[in-house]
């Protein structure tokens, strides 16, 4: 799994062998645990939203 953060140019990658929800929910939180732990709680929901509201527009 991949994110990239916008402002900073920064990637992340965490490899996983399947492609899961749950997968999906451990990259998020060792994402925001580990790089992003001053996170407010709401910016870390909109991150968290973001493709899954993109999917449905």
């Amino acid at each position: 799994m991949l994110a990239y953060d916008i402002d900073t140019g920064q990637r992340y990658l965490m490899v996983t062998e399947s492609k899961t929800k749950a997968d999906y929910a451990q990259f998020m939180k060792w994402l925001l645990d580990t790089h992003y732990p001053n996170a407010s709680k709401y910016n870390s929901f909109k991150i968290i939203l973001a493709p899954i509201l993109t999917e449905l527009l």
